[in-house]
């Protein structure tokens, strides 16, 4: 099924509820593994569901089946996320990705502790466990911007399905548990996107799209 990049309407904001303890300095930057979403466990997800929180305030994610991403401002315990889009194909795990979405959608504060995170709705009940992963696997950095091989090129083509058609001219990677390739590409008005596709160790998954931004 194609592709649609789709905005939620709603601005998501995580704040501090009355009645909880308040907990300062909260540092979310890095990915985290999401184990629990509503209840429901993200063991036997299509793909590992994980929400990441970047530099200069960007935010990207797999909800098991589609990929999101968008911005995002922490203040404190307060984290409010913006222009937020998700793509939207059908999946193995989509009763994952519901209840992901939905505690997405009701999120009212956070809280972290012993490299877990903990969010809450606006009546204090837990709606979603995540456990940082390890940073270690995360320290490599992307290469220089360099022309497209003919591997980089089948692996975009192959892994790339968005209803967007782009052209990719060239990419830089990363090598992680895995490795990141950041494409820089245009579409048919020349507007730029840069396309990011993780691709696991071998024996470990199939690759996959984890962000796509318009530059």
């Amino acid at each position: 099924m194609k592709q649609a990049i789709i905005t939620f309407a709603s601005v998501l904001v995580l704040a501090g509820c009355a009645g909880q303890k308040t907990i300062e300095n909260i540092d979310l930057t890095g990915k985290w593994a999401i184990e629990s979403a509503m209840g429901v466990s993200t063991e036997n997800a299509e793909n590992p569901a994980f929400i990441s929180f970047e530099d200069k305030g960007r935010i990207h994610g797999n909800a098991s089946v589609n990929i999101f991403n968008g911005e995002y401002k922490l203040d404190g315990q307060r984290l409010s996320l913006t222009n937020i889009g998700m793509t939207r194909m059908m999946g193995a795990s989509m009763e994952i990705e519901d209840a992901i979405t939905e505690a997405i959608n009701q999120v009212a504060s956070v809280a972290t502790a012993d490299g877990r995170a903990y969010f809450f709705n606006a009546k204090n009940d837990t709606i979603m466990k995540l456990v940082k992963e390890d940073e270690t696997q995360m320290c490599g950095a992307y290469s220089d911007q360099d022309e497209l091989s003919k591997e980089d090129l089948e692996l975009f083509n192959a892994t790339y399905k968005g209803e967007v058609k782009l052209t990719p001219y060239t990419v830089s990677s990363q090598v992680v548990a895995g490795t990141n390739y950041a494409y820089t590409c245009k579409d048919k008005d020349g507007n730029t996107y840069k396309v990011v596709i993780f691709q696991p160790l071998p024996g470990q998954g199939d690759p996959e799209v984890t962000s796509v931004e318009k530059q």
